[in-house]
């Protein structure tokens, strides 16, 4: 499956990221370019991770990892600037995109042992993530309906969806001795780190409208 890639942001300095005076202080400035060097090489990576045509654990795992690189980062970004700056900007809401990143990085990558912090996701300390399986086709006629489920932006649901990759989970519920899978789609990851870059794009050109001569005691 080819997914649209994410945007890089080679064109950012054509915008307003390269104003100095837009900044805190000089450090500020010299954060920025490493942080925008960061999210560019995670994007990067992304993208070619996602143009894989045959993907292990290892690669949904690495760009689960770059997802929350790219939210991280983007998030310390807004540090950089003097408030009165940037407090005209529309800053979109992302927090079912940062709700849905952390949930699975969480379950998945940093602690899936013992997840419990994410109780919108079923991701409550009851599920404990065994195994990744990547596999184009999965036979789950053998089992029960209420073993398998589904995740997305929403949360956790029973039942079988469209996926790109399987967690196998172990529950508490039945003391651990039967397995169940939760059916994952690299769509909605994908979809929720553009989130993050588009925004970012946005707020660039935001920087560019932006005239020193307008404010006044800067």
């Amino acid at each position: 499956m080819l997914l649209k890639q994410l945007d890089n942001l080679n064109n950012t300095n054509k915008y307003g990221i390269s104003k100095k005076w837009i900044y805190k202080d000089s450090n500020a400035f010299e954060m920025c370019g490493n942080y925008i060097q960061k999210i560019n090489f995670s994007i990067e990576d992304f993208n070619k991770e996602l143009n894989l045509e045959k993907k292990e654990a290892k690669d949904i795992i690495y760009m689960i990892l770059l997802g929350n690189w790219i939210k991280d980062t983007f998030n310390l970004l807004f540090d950089l600037f003097k408030k009165s700056l940037i407090i005209p900007f529309k800053k979109s809401d992302l927090n079912v995109e940062k709700d849905y990143l952390e949930a699975i990085r969480s379950f998945v990558v940093a602690h899936p042992m013992k997840t419990t912090r994410h109780k919108k996701f079923n991701f409550d300390g009851s599920f404990i993530c065994s195994d990744i399986l990547i596999e184009d086709r999965y036979f789950f006629g053998f089992m029960n309906d209420k073993n398998i489920f589904n995740i997305d932006l929403n949360g956790l649901n029973e039942g079988k969806s469209k996926f790109d990759y399987l967690l196998k989970v172990y529950s508490k519920e039945n003391k651990m001795r039967f397995f169940k899978y939760i059916c994952c789609s690299l769509e909605d990851l994908t979809y929720c780190v553009s989130k993050y870059v588009d925004e970012l794009l946005n707020f660039a050109r935001f920087l560019k409208t932006l005239k020193k001569k307008e404010f006044k005691n800067i």
